[in-house]
């Protein structure tokens, strides 16, 4: 039986080249079990959440090729929430950060 867990690691995100690959982590084992009205309807919503933008084949910077590329309102998000993650990583007190640990029952 193929395994339908999404395993999600920082090295598996860096090695991520291109949506197919991301697809693949995302859906695995389901990779070509996908209907295409499920590809559509996920397209669609990825594209009104700002996650994707269309790319036209007359466009030049990228080789006059059709598809889906990741859209930079995505990015700077991404970005933006990893500068946060930091910010407050830094101002966390050490003492606030035990507490935190001993509330969940962390050793």
């Amino acid at each position: 039986m193929v395994s339908t867990k999404i395993e999600v690691s920082h090295n598996k995100l860096a090695r991520i080249e291109d949506l197919d690959e991301l697809a693949r982590i995302l859906f695995p084992g389901n990779q070509y079990q996908l209907s295409r009205r499920v590809l559509e309807t996920v397209r669609a919503k990825m594209r009104r959440l700002g996650l994707i933008d269309h790319v036209s084949r007359f466009n030049q910077k990228y080789g006059y090729r059709e598809g889906w590329v990741f859209s930079n309102k995505f990015s700077i998000a991404l970005t933006r929430l990893a500068d946060l993650t930091t910010k407050l990583r830094e101002q966390r007190h050490p003492s606030q950060e035990r507490k935190d640990r001993d509330s969940f029952g962390y050793l």
